[in-house]
């Protein structure tokens, strides 16, 4: 049996999200609480395995409130809200704060779609209620991982680092607070970065706007025919993938394509794939994550020669990507994110 904890505040989507919780036989569902009446003494008596937050525009204490749980008492937080109702994106801290993942609902005038996706939602909560979190998980420094195990050697091996010229970059669950904060980490390398983020389409644009707003680097979801500059930041769009070719100027040019052969989007294979067959020198990194893509195109850039930079799994909140690049037996090393930040530091191109 999974006990919930939902916070959140009267309406017609916290009705509807009652009833499909209420309908689970394996989920034991507590009264909802209010952002002001939480408290840690209702969280020692209830003792949740899982935590459900409703964020909107107005829950400007949110992010507060998960940083509380956190240094008192880690437990998974799902954070979920009407796709429409994040204009100005408040979940991002929330994120880095340590909620493990989020859940779009269409927007409350549409009950008919609310009822067709709410098995997504149910599957958020007993993953999470299955698992909790990973033992090694750590909420210090705004959701750094503490782990810095190579960091003698690669300070050693840094020198010899051969410069870059593109940067790829695949992540996934548990990979947007460490996203945030390795893009915070590293100067400016003049070279293009491509992220490939597997999060709901709901926060993306939210989701690059705070990005860019927090990180201070300049941020756009990628469209067919971008030229990207050096120094550059460009996202997939989550609902397509996108591959990399070169123009006549020996420029990186930016392609959005969708596969359908491919159940998850963007494809981090069909991106690292690009890279490594169009750049003279890329390197490869894989964050948290669910599934084995990124297998693939790590072992393509391996073929070529390349290295791809693999969080190390003892710091992943989801490791499943990271091991499944590991065991495919392409090149990689394995990093902390502040090693990774340090690696492409050390390698700006001349």
């Amino acid at each position: 049996m999974i006990k919930i904890l939902p916070i959140d505040e009267p309406g017609f989507l916290q009705g509807v999200i009652r009833m499909i919780l209420v309908g689970d036989s394996e989920i034991k569902l507590s009264p909802s609480v209010s952002y002001e009446s939480f408290s840690i003494e209702l969280l020692e008596q209830i003792q949740p395995d899982v935590i459900t937050i409703a964020v909107e525009e107005a829950n400007i204490g949110v992010a507060e409130i998960i940083k509380t749980i956190m240094e008192f008492s880690p437990l998974p937080i799902i954070l979920h809200s009407e796709s429409d109702g994040n204009k100005d994106g408040k979940f991002l801290k929330s994120l880095e704060y340590g909620a493990v993942d989020y859940f779009g609902w269409p927007t409350f005038k549409n009950s008919i779609k609310i009822g067709k996706s709410h098995k997504k939602f149910l599957e958020k909560i007993h993953y999470w209620g299955a698992r909790g979190l990973p033992p090694f998980y750590m909420q210090a420094n705004n959701f750094y991982p503490v782990l810095k195990r190579n960091s003698k050697y690669l300070s050693q091996s840094n020198k010899n680092i051969k410069p870059f010229d593109l940067v790829v970059i695949g992540a996934s669950t548990g990979g947007v607070g460490v996203l945030s904060n390795l893009l915070k980490s590293i100067g400016d390398i003049n070279t293009p970065i491509v992220i490939a983020l597997q999060v709901e389409n709901s926060i993306s644009q939210s989701l690059v706007k705070q990005l860019s707003e927090e990180t201070g680097k300049t941020i756009v979801e990628g469209e067919t025919g971008l030229v990207l500059q050096n120094n550059s930041i460009t996202f997939i769009p989550t609902s397509v993938d996108g591959v990399l070719k070169k123009n006549c100027t020996g420029q990186f040019v930016f392609n959005a394509i969708f596969q359908p052969g491919i159940t998850v989007h963007p494809s981090i294979n069909q991106l690292f794939i690009s890279a490594a067959q169009n750049s003279k020198n890329p390197v490869g990194i894989i964050l948290s994550g669910h599934g084995n893509d990124g297998s693939k195109g790590a072992m393509a850039l391996s073929q070529k020669g390349f290295l791809t930079l693999v969080q190390d799994p003892e710091s992943c909140l989801v490791n499943e990507m990271a091991n499944s690049v590991i065991e495919s037996k392409a090149k990689t090393r394995l990093l902390s994110i502040m090693d990774i930040a340090e690696y492409l530091n050390s390698s700006r191109r001349v």
